[in-house]
């Protein structure tokens, strides 16, 4: 079963794994700069996620742990670790309240990133998680220090262009939704709606400056749809006042999993189709909605076609039926209203045995994601009564009592789940089993939280 991001959201409810400062590092960003200054050197600041973020972990393990990197490195570089764990009790009391402050300062969006700074903390050059281990990282390493030596503004281009896609971005697609409705139901058009986080999210920002930002995707796309971008930035000074408050309900009411996602909808705001990054820049994409919005017709002629017959009768069940089978299951995600209607009058399991995620699996899902929508919304509630930004002593009491509701009701969603697993046929059985295995791991880990302090929050 693929991992849904609600699902993996879940494993972040405990700490997994301790992690050791590699040799030849420090977790003191002021001493750092210090000997950089007194040593003539440029400092390496490494932002991390060491106990639950897999690519930091595998960076860590291929390059920065790693002998021939650290002596290499270290001639021209002070090596520092700023780390942003699940389990703060692994870093240092120095570290716990400066890392924060510096995730915050170099506005680190994601992890790991890598910067290049000056004695004085000056970035002047980025990086991540580059393959094959040290020697091509100390390669690029060498190279940028060359660059910086030289003067060189290799951003500068980049910034130029990432502005240029903004601006077109801005002009062309909407945050207005009730607007964008409007202006689509006048029209007779569509709505493309593309859910992003455009500051954070690796593949929003791919997906913009390959497809999205392009003149004649936009162009072309016009034609056909009213362009919506409802964006989910970390930095949300960059939304309009509109969006501030109806982006977080349009991620709720569609339920918007992650980043990018993108919708089509008609002109009341009805999901018809959905989609996400397509390689291939704007004729691959333009091509992806043509067959979409076809479908879309297809549809609205079969609805026509059944409209007369009878809810739940034989005829119009058979017909749905047929429908059905001809597009296929992956297309018939689609289709769920349909679906629905089978499962509803399904008097001999017919219908089940034929349409058996729907009948099953989504079932299971929905159990484990009706106690995540209960969790987020009561932490949302606890923090939004607070009135005031929260302190560490708030979340860790909040954490504790949204813990305990995690407790008392994980063992009936393992049972509702079980049980379901117990009727699937054998063609499902394996994916509900793996719905089960996140909901008892879950178990295990809230329940390890016992009754102590709920952990550091940051």
């Amino acid at each position: 079963m693929k991992t849904t991001k609600l699902m993996a959201a879940a494993l972040a409810f405990a700490a997994v794994s301790a992690f050791a400062m590699p040799e030849g590092w420090t977790d003191d960003f002021d001493a750092a700069k210090a000997k950089a200054a007194k040593e003539g050197k440029l400092l390496l600041v490494d932002f991390s996620g060491s106990d639950w973020c897999g690519w930091c972990k595998k960076l860590d393990k291929e390059v920065f742990a790693e002998k021939e990197f650290v002596e290499n490195a270290s001639k021209d570089f002070v090596l520092v670790m700023i780390d942003s764990p699940s389990d703060t009790s692994i870093l240092s009391e120095k570290a716990k309240e400066q890392n924060p402050k510096l995730v915050k300062e170099y506005k680190v969006r994601g992890f790991p990133t890598v910067l290049i700074m000056d004695a004085e903390g000056k970035q002047l050059r980025k990086t991540g998680y580059r393959k094959g281990g040290p020697k091509p990282y100390l390669e690029e390493l060498a190279k940028m220090k060359k660059s910086i030596e030289a003067g060189e503004d290799p951003e500068a281009e980049e910034r130029a262009k990432k502005a240029a896609r903004e601006a077109v971005v801005k002009a062309n697609w909407t945050d207005d939704f009730d607007a964008a409705k409007a202006k689509a139901a006048k029209e007779g058009k569509l709505l493309l709606v593309d859910f992003s986080g455009s500051d954070w999210c690796g593949w929003c920002m791919k997906l913009d400056e390959e497809v999205f930002s392009k003149k004649k995707f936009i162009d072309e796309a016009k034609k056909d749809f009213v362009l919506v971008l409802i964006d989910s930035p970390k930095d949300e000074s960059i939304l309009s006042e509109k969006a501030k408050g109806q982006n977080p309900k349009l991620v709720k009411e569609y339920d918007i999993e992650g980043f990018p996602t993108v919708l089509i909808l008609d002109a009341e705001g009805k999901k018809l189709k959905q989609a996400g990054y397509h390689k291939g820049g704007p004729k691959a994409y333009l091509k992806m909605l043509g067959e979409m919005k076809a479908a879309i017709k297809e549809y609205e002629k079969f609805k026509e076609s059944v409209a007369k017959l009878d809810k739940g009768g034989a005829a119009r069940l058979a017909k749905i039926d047929e429908f059905l089978q001809k597009v296929g299951e992956e297309q018939a995600e689609d289709y769920g209203e349909l679906v629905d209607e089978l499962l509803a009058n399904d008097k001999d399991g017919k219908f089940a045995a034929k349409y058996p995620k729907f009948a099953y699996v989504k079932p299971a899902e929905a159990k484990f994601r009706e106690l995540f929508r209960l969790l987020n919304d009561e932490m949302k509630s606890r923090v939004d009564a607070l009135g005031r930004q929260p302190e560490k002593e708030d979340l860790k009491k909040i954490r504790k009592e949204v813990d305990a509701i995690a407790r008392e009701k994980l063992p009936e969603i393992a049972k509702a789940v079980g049980e379901i697993k117990d009727k699937a046929p054998e063609s499902v059985k394996k994916e509900i089993a793996g719905i089960l295995k996140y909901v008892e791991n879950l178990q295990k880990q809230v329940a390890e939280h016992g009754d102590g302090d709920g952990g550091d929050e940051e």
